[in-house]
């Protein structure tokens, strides 16, 4: 904060005005009022305040920006053991934006990089990472799933992320200075990816997880708003892995009280990945602000995860056609 202290000066004075009065010719010159102006003066104009104009682009598709899967193996240990092999890597595949006071964009893959999660201290009551975004010069270590990271150069970074028995899901922030508002916050999957070849090609199956759908609301008007409010609820996804079809829904999204919008999803399935559709589902009456339009759309991409596709986890958007918000997030799940 800087503080001004202004000072003024005040200086008095009295100005005397002399009137002479001059004869001459028989002439004299007599007081009295003078006639009124018959001018108008011209109008001024108040020039009005600079109204700040936010920017808002919506989340983009998600992607490992160059990162390879770490696939599964018949042998692949459980996430749910806690201790994980020591030096194992996982790219995020996800979503990022570039968020300050007043915008909010799509991160690049110049702007970041593939953001790598890797296994340096094995632990049964949880393992550590190290947490690095190479386009920024930024590792943080030692960090677990959830965790807050100060850096040596005055930023944070900040793990809010959960785990199924071979899919990691959930969010995470960096701050390049804590005396800023510019904030980079992803959301990602990662995990034990299922391989092509492992992946059913008859049958279907569904998945779901209680509380594992997430989302993250941003508003044109308070871009910073992203960093708080955000909704979770549960996730239903049905794989058809004879034609590829996928069908689901995001539902019961609440945030303490409030609850948000069920979330459509329509999409396909490609060897160990699935992409699609997002959009408004039918779902509860929203609190003044939250609320998005019947016409929102959005996307969904992700991956199978575990020897034999035993779990989903994919990263999703949605966008209201009149620009002034859009939804980033999670979502993943156990097959039943």
């Amino acid at each position: 904060m800087k503080n001004c202290d202004l000072r003024a000066g005040l200086a008095a004075g009295v100005c005397f005005i002399a009137l002479a009065a001059c004869s001459g010719g028989g002439g004299s010159v007599t007081g009295g009022t003078p006639a009124p102006s018959t001018s108008t003066p011209a109008p001024v104009t108040p020039t009005p305040p600079t109204t700040p104009t936010n920017t808002l682009v919506p989340p983009a598709a998600a992607s490992t920006f160059g990162g390879a899967p770490t696939l599964a193996a018949a042998s692949t240990p459980s996430l749910t053991a806690k201790v994980w092999p020591k030096g194992t890597s996982f790219f995020l595949n996800q979503s990022v934006m570039n968020i300050t006071a007043t915008s909010a964009t799509p991160a690049t893959a110049a702007e970041i990089g593939a953001v790598m999660l890797t296994v340096i201290d094995p632990d049964v009551l949880g393992s550590q990472l190290r947490f690095s975004i190479p386009a920024r010069g930024v590792t943080a270590e030692p960090l677990p799933l959830k965790g807050v990271k100060e850096l040596a150069s005055g930023g944070i970074v900040l793990t809010d992320m959960a785990n199924l028995d071979y899919t990691l899901y959930g969010r995470w922030n960096y701050r390049p200075d804590i005396t800023t508002d510019r904030n980079y916050q992803g959301y990602a999957t990662t995990g034990y990816q299922t391989s092509p070849g492992s992946v059913p090609s008859s049958g279907s199956a569904t998945y779901f997880g209680a509380g594992t759908a997430q989302v993250a609301i941003i508003q044109q008007s308070n871009p910073q708003g992203a960093l708080g409010g955000n909704f979770t609820g549960d996730t239903t996804l049905n794989a058809n892995f004879g034609n590829g079809a996928l069908t689901g829904t995001l539902s019961n999204m609440k945030a303490g009280t409030e609850s948000w919008h069920n979330v459509g999803l329509s999409g396909t399935i490609s060897g160990g990945t699935i992409s699609g559709s997002t959009s408004i589902a039918a779902g509860p009456t929203l609190p003044v602000g939250f609320g998005f339009s019947a016409n929102s759309t959005g996307t969904f991409n992700g991956a199978f995860y575990g020897p034999n596709a035993e779990e989903v986890g994919a990263v999703w958007t949605l966008t209201d056609p009149n620009g002034t918000k859009a939804a980033y997030g999670v979502f993943a799940g156990r097959k039943q």
